[in-house]
């Protein structure tokens, strides 16, 4: 534990120390399936700033499936990126916290300018995440670094 969270980095680790086996008790693989929420709404989708602790607040969200499936959690996605966003403009911080992923793909997507040169054209199919699509090898020296002239147009 560390200053109001849980560390990633222990949690991952846990889960890798003690790895599910056939023949548990039911609670066990709901304990698993617990953490990997954990995990993923700490640092994917809704990470802080520091990118390396869960805040213990998502322990008392997941305390019951039912009111945890009943959240919106796209919607607190957005507003925690849009409210972490609008602090780092201000100056209030440093760092992003927030699915700033799902920013990076949609610059990408919607800002031409913004796009890394592929090495191999992306392809959308209708069976995959859009984000799939950005995936692939690409060369990012080409883009320009700190030109807010290119930034702005």
């Amino acid at each position: 534990m560390k200053e109001k969270g849980l560390l990633v980095s222990a949690l991952v680790n846990r889960m890798m120390r003690h790895r599910l086996e056939d023949g548990l008790p039911p609670v066990a693989y709901i304990q698993r399936a617990c953490m990997i929420v954990l995990v993923l709404l700490g640092g994917l989708i809704l990470p802080d700033g520091s990118g390396c602790k869960i805040p213990f607040m998502w322990l008392t969200m997941l305390q019951d499936i039912e009111v945890a499936s009943a959240i919106s959690w796209t919607s607190a996605a957005l507003a925690t990126l849009y409210h972490n966003l609008c602090e780092a403009s201000m100056g209030k911080r440093k760092d992003i916290g927030g699915a700033a992923v799902l920013l990076q793909l949609w610059a990408w997507e919607r800002m031409l300018t913004l796009r890394p040169d592929f090495m191999i054209a992306p392809v959308h199919t209708d069976n995959t995440p859009c984000g799939a699509m950005w995936s692939g090898t690409y060369l990012v020296n080409k883009s320009p670094k700190h030109s807010v002239r290119h930034y702005r147009e």
